[in-house]
């Protein structure tokens, strides 16, 4: 796919502020650790060494092969081919497949048709053995040349390489014992790491007659995420930066023992992410369509802007979204009643939030995914190069995920009717106005 700016992208140099706390100096030298530079017209106002780009309409759509190349994972039958909580898989340089997912083994490589190669990776605390758990949203799975891959294991905060025929060459653990408990790895740059903390959960106010802790204060907030960047080798180089995070709300739940307080992410309301891209960072708060980037440092050096609409959260929204909630299991008319008090207690936003999340492809395009209102059918992406332009967008079916998307394909983790898990490798083809 070939790259090219908008013909109506208004690209504009201005001062601005950035929608997180800058842990360093804004002196550092321009250019230090900077995404690639695409040749763009440009107005500059003042000297900040900003750019903000705006982009409206894409100059191109991408639209899926009817039929997907490779289709790996069956109902039943061989287990090298049945997949559990599928966390990530590539498409790696010498054409294989390989996946992450939790059943032994957790790693798994096919070649381009979809046949079982090898395989690596039991639960246990061996040096080629990954902890309990680990292959669940946790995991990380990264291609790097020759046909190796590189995991993350969060529960041991190990990174560990594997090459093409499963053997493990490589290990070293991040150093992370200054940070708070829980932090999560938030991509790869090209040499190093990025992971965010998360900060300001509120504490606990004690113990109930039941043993169930109990809080006060706040009955919503949100979180903060902490940036921090390590090398190559694990070493810590320090905090960059911080975007708001989650926006969580505490309710109250019926459960077998009574009522009792629960934690849940707020509906529709935004969450903030980070995330490597390249030899920079990505990050957003998620509450509007606009993205900033910053160098290894913290530097801020981009924003990205795009037009969308904004979504008003209204009653018909929200009855819709817990009618969806409640279409995915069975439950007695008890069951739905307390599922509708609970929902009547969350502090909806008066507008939902911009986009649900974005990652990075193969391709080195910044892909994110837009708002996806409840009874939706499919899932707007838009594609940004690292200059900040608008590339291209694509839809997916809804509950389709990206594992990972280049040039010319897009692989996906999708889930039947019956909720078995497959990998699918679409190719896609490029329509232009």
């Amino acid at each position: 796919m070939m790259c090219q700016r908008p013909n109506d992208a208004a690209v504009m140099v201005m001062r601005a502020r950035g929608l997180f706390t800058l842990a360093v100096a804004s002196t550092a030298a321009a250019g230090c650790g900077d995404p690639p530079v695409e040749i763009v017209p440009a107005q500059r106002y003042d000297s900040a060494g900003i750019t903000v780009v705006v982009s409206h309409t894409p100059p191109a759509r991408l639209v899926l092969s009817d039929e997907p190349r490779t289709r790996i994972g069956v109902v039943s039958g061989d287990t090298a081919y049945l997949f559990y909580d599928v966390s990530g898989a590539r498409l790696l340089d010498n054409g294989q497949i390989v996946v992450s997912n939790c059943l032994p083994p957790i790693l798994r490589w096919y070649d381009t048709s979809g046949v079982y190669l090898t395989g690596a990776g039991r639960e246990g605390e061996g040096p080629d053995e990954f902890s309990a758990g680990a292959c669940a949203r946790l995991f990380e799975i990264f291609a790097l040349s020759g046909g190796r891959v590189e995991t993350w294991d969060h529960r041991v905060r190990r990174v560990r390489v594997f090459d093409s025929s499963g053997a493990m060459v490589g290990t070293h653990v991040l150093e992370t014992g200054a940070l708070t408990p829980g932090p999560r790895l938030a991509g790869r740059f090209d040499r190093g790491y990025l992971m965010v903390e998360i900060r300001d959960r509120p504490e606990p106010a004690g113990v109930d007659d039941r043993g169930i802790v109990v809080y006060s204060g706040n009955q919503s907030w949100r979180e903060t995420l902490v940036m921090h960047t390590f090398g190559e080798d694990g070493e810590y180089e320090g905090a960059i930066g911080r975007v708001p995070g989650l926006s969580l709300a505490r309710v109250e739940m019926q459960t077998e023992i009574g009522p009792m307080n629960g934690t849940t992410a707020v509906p529709f309301a935004p969450h903030g992410l980070a995330l490597a891209w390249g030899s920079a960072v990505a990050v957003g708060e998620g509450g509007r369509p606009e993205i900033e980037v910053l160098n290894r440092t913290g530097q801020l050096k981009t924003i990205i802007r795009w037009t969308a609409p904004r979504v008003p959260v209204t009653d018909d929204l929200k009855k819709t979204w817990i009618e969806e909630r409640l279409s995915r299991g069975s439950y007695d008319d008890q069951s739905i009643a307390e599922h509708r008090r609970t929902a009547d207690q969350f502090p909806y936003p008066d507008t939902a939030r911009s986009y649900e999340g974005f990652q990075v492809g193969s391709d080195g395009l910044l892909w994110v995914q837009q708002f996806v209102p409840p009874g939706a059918s499919s899932a707007t992406w838009l594609a940004f190069t690292p200059s900040g332009s608008l590339e291209a967008t694509m839809d997916l079916p809804r509950g389709a995920r990206i594992l990972d998307i280049g040039d010319d394909h897009v692989l996906l983790r999708v889930r039947d009717e019956l909720d078995v898990e497959s990998v699918v490798l679409h190719g896609f083809i490029e329509q232009r106005d």
